[in-house]
């Protein structure tokens, strides 16, 4: 998508959202990218719901050295309790920190990001990326990327894997499931696959279970629904 921004044509996608608290801030804040670099953080007020948006609900506006790929908030720093905001760029992944002090400018909070950390990554071409607890890590979330050609890489702290499946050639949706420690992803010949942490960055890496999605739907009033399940959207172009 293009939007307006001061004249100049901001570059964004779904990606360039993320709602959250971070640091020690106990109100949600929004954060929003785009590929020009720009980063801003809203935390709208409740009171002023009727009057709109007010320039006192930006806290922080600033204008990175690269592109904003996209943003997410996870417990980034082994052993904190907090939460951290990290930014994908094209060749590194960056961690903050978000301090702000109320009351200090005549406008309202004054906001300070501080940068904690880079991730350098092993190529160019990532496109997006996801955290989590990979292989239940209690204590810190760790970062899985997708690049354009369809390989994958793993960060966790100073260590990286890169795997790449011959299913891939083109970058997939990519899902982790905390409750199984397993990554389901989309391959190119329409089947979902599944795959347990240890084993997908593993140097052959196996299948949990896989399934087409080209399969007969059918439907059953004798299963009970499950504590937990896994839901599929898929758009029909010809329809």
């Amino acid at each position: 998508q293009q939007s307006s921004d001061d004249g100049i044509e901001s570059i964004f996608n779904a990606t360039s959202l993320t709602v959250g608290t971070l640091g020690e801030f106990e109100n949600e804040i929004i954060v929003t990218s785009n590929y020009t670099g720009c980063l801003r953080m809203y935390c709208p007020s409740r009171d002023n719901l009727e009057v709109g948006y007010l320039s006192d609900d930006c806290l922080l506006e600033i204008v990175m050295g690269h592109p904003v790929i996209q943003t997410s908030i996870g417990k980034y720093v082994s052993g904190s309790p907090i939460s951290y905001l990290a930014t994908l760029h094209p060749q590194c992944i960056s961690i903050y920190n978000l301090h702000v002090i109320p009351g200090t400018t005549k406008h309202g909070n004054e906001a300070q990001l501080q940068h904690i950390q880079d991730y350098r990554l092993t190529k160019s071409g990532a496109c997006r990326f996801l955290s989590g607890p990979f292989g239940l890590n209690r204590y810190h979330d760790c970062f899985a990327v997708t690049y354009l050609d369809g390989s994958l890489e793993f960060l966790d702290q100073s260590e990286s894997v890169a795997v790449s499946l011959p299913e891939l050639l083109l970058p997939t949706p990519l899902l982790y499931v905390a409750t199984c420690d397993s990554f389901v992803l989309q391959t190119d010949n329409a089947m979902l696959e599944c795959y347990r942490y240890q084993n997908l960055i593993s140097k052959k890496p196996s299948l949990s279970w896989t399934i087409s999605i080209l399969s007969d739907i059918r439907i059953s009033s004798q299963i009970n629904p499950p504590s937990h399940g896994l839901y599929y959207l898929s758009i029909n172009p010809f329809r």
